[in-house]
């Protein structure tokens, strides 16, 4: 370590700035750390979560494709579709189980709907989500309408033609993220999260707005 007076003044000179930089450079990771740990984690399997009925709006959506668990069993999400019902949107996940069950959850967004935007239903009852699982060797099909449910719906694209007052399928594309928990009347939790890309939009109903 330097004696002479004039090193020592200027190593004290230079350490004040090198603990600042070192503090901000901390502060900034761990402000990182944290926005990450909320919305999105590479690594998180949907399939193989078991508590759906968080918080929506700090549950972990992953960066791939669409998947969850239904009754305990691993969902393949094959569609994601938007269409315009009496009451507003309608958010249809559509897909498979383990056991090729048809996996049909729907949820209903109650106001318009643009990019940039993100919907929100936390913990609620009689929202009108719906779950119907069916039977593809059977034909038979049972559904629950009106669950206990959460779900963050973010919008990144929404390219969408504005109603031309009739019916129409193909009125646009969107993309964004999802999450979607529930639980079934017999308690058993399951749910949808990921990414969805090319997304078909379309109008069935008039919207209320």
């Amino acid at each position: 370590m330097p004696t002479d007076p004039v090193a020592m003044l200027a190593m004290r000179r230079l350490a004040a700035p090198l603990l600042l930089l070192l503090l901000l450079l901390a502060v900034a990771v761990v402000a990182s750390a944290c926005k990450g740990g909320g919305a999105s984690s590479s690594s998180y399997d949907p399939t193989k979560r078991t508590e759906w009925l968080v918080d929506p709006k700090t549950a972990p959506i992953p960066d791939g494709y669409v998947s969850g668990v239904v009754d305990g069993s691993p969902v393949t999400v094959k569609k994601v579709e938007f269409f315009t019902e009496t009451s507003g949107w309608n958010m249809r996940v559509a897909g498979t189980d383990a056991a090729s069950h048809d996996i049909v959850i729907n949820v209903k967004i109650k106001e318009p709907i643009a990019a940039g935007k993100t919907y929100v239903a936390d913990r609620v009852t009689a929202t009108g989500t719906q779950l119907d699982v069916g039977d593809t060797a059977t034909k038979k099909n049972h559904g629950e309408s009106n669950l206990v449910s959460v779900y963050r719906v973010q919008i990144d694209r929404w390219d969408v033609k504005p109603y031309a007052g009739k019916f129409e399928v193909g009125a646009g594309i969107a993309a964004g993220r999802v999450y979607i928990g529930l639980q079934t009347t017999e308690g058993k939790q399951g749910g949808v999260a990921g990414t969805f890309l090319e997304a078909g939009v379309g109008y069935l109903n008039k919207p209320p707005w």
